[in-house]
């Protein structure tokens, strides 16, 4: 009830066209009827922790995760839902709100989801390139709700071909006096909807969805997006959503190998390259693949980044899983990670040079939430130059 509150609330005060805000609707609706199921042979599994944190930029915030899965047979087959909720509100009067369902049919087959976001959140903007200081720091904060379908299905081995639906509403609701956002002339500070239409393909042969122990993923993403202004005439017109103004291309290819009982040794190379007039709030971020750096430290239309981790489970060390105290529920749901990351952005990818590079390096805790599915909640500790970050999350960041 929360998350429709917020919805509709949201949409009524901009005074969107009735027939725009008619398709966000049936988005949602659609997105929601997939939820029931008749189901055999269930088995159902719910978490639930509560999160108190601290940061500069928002003051004490507290509130909560949840995690729902349940598991059965559909026509003999096996199927499963998993939603995974996340509430955060802090002392300023900010939030973080989101529902993930995601959706398994046909063995695995099938694989389908939603993402509901609302957030109205304090964020840092440096400006756009891989090197810009830390003196022309500026704050703002970032409203924004979106909802995301997407689904993918195996036509070959581990070949999964798939398309996906990114609606979302963005708008600054502060911004730093004199600062770049202000001026109005970076893209993106102006109140705008984004519709994004994209289509990926995967190989996938790993042995999990949540931790991995061996095996490979890549995947390759492209997402086109029309920009909608609410001043428009009417949004309700086709041409408007078919209209092309920025793209993103992204490449994943994550490698797991398990060389030992408790141990996995991990490593990603991600590439993601924009083009057209990009808002800064869709250009690639550094921070998103270097733990140690805020998410829009480093942004530009070009990102490569390299990440290396082992991740241990000390009670399944062969040489531990004879020690009595490991073996309890608590040790054998907890593990250690250590992570080295380097990466950089630059206008575009022939300006990629290695000096240019930036790195991070940390450790981090894991605790499982999901024990069958080896779901995770992470908090991570990450150095970089002249820098520090934590993050405290579900599910392993690839």
């Amino acid at each position: 009830m929360l998350r429709y509150m917020i919805y509709s609330n949201t949409l009524r005060d901009m005074s969107v066209p009735p027939r725009f805000r008619t398709r966000v609707w049936m988005l949602m609706l659609l997105s929601l009827l997939s939820l029931p199921m008749f189901a055999q042979e269930a088995t159902t599994n719910i978490s639930g922790f509560p999160v108190i944190a601290y940061s500069n930029e928002t003051s004490l915030m507290g509130g909560g995760f949840i995690v729902w899965n349940k598991e059965f047979l559909q026509e003999q087959r096996k199927a499963s839902n998993t939603l995974i909720g996340n509430v955060l509100l802090t002392a300023k009067s900010q939030y973080l709100a989101f529902i993930l369902p995601q959706f398994t049919r046909d063995d695995g087959d099938l694989q389908y989801g939603a993402d509901l976001i609302a957030r109205r959140w304090s964020d840092n903007f440096w400006g756009i390139g891989n090197n810009t200081l830390e003196q022309d720091k500026e704050a703002f904060g970032w409203e924004e709700y979106r909802l995301g379908l997407s689904g993918k299905y195996l036509i070959w081995k581990n070949l999964y071909p798939g398309i996906e639906l990114d609606f979302r509403f963005g708008d600054l609701f502060k911004e730093t006096a004199g600062g770049a956002l202000a001026s109005g002339t970076i893209l993106g500070s102006k109140p705008a909807f984004y519709l994004g239409r994209g289509a990926s393909l995967s190989w996938d042969n790993t042995n999990a969805k949540y931790y991995p122990h061996k095996g490979i993923k890549y995947e390759l993403r492209f997402t086109d997006y029309a920009t909608l202004n609410n001043q428009d005439d009417d949004l309700g017109e086709l041409k408007e959503y078919l209209h092309s103004d920025f793209s993103k291309l992204s490449l994943n290819l994550n490698h797991y190998i398990n060389p030992v009982s408790g141990i996995v040794l991990a490593a990603q190379t991600s590439a993601i390259i924009a083009d057209g007039q990009v808002p800064f709030n869709f250009l690639p971020e550094l921070g998103s693949s270097l733990r140690a750096y805020d998410s829009k430290r480093y942004i530009d239309k070009t990102m490569l980044a390299q990440r290396l981790e082992p991740r241990i489970i000390p009670s399944e060390l062969p040489f531990l899983q004879e020690r009595g105290i490991l073996q309890s529920k608590f040790w054998r749901r907890t593990g250690l990670v250590f992570f080295t990351e380097f990466g950089q952005i630059a206008p575009d990818i022939s300006q990629a040079k290695w000096e240019r590079n930036h790195w991070s390096n940390g450790w981090g805790l894991r605790y499982t939430i999901l024990p069958q599915d080896k779901l995770n909640l992470r908090m991570d500790f990450g150095w970089g130059q002249d820098t520090f970050n934590f993050i405290f999350q579900a599910r392993e960041v690839f």
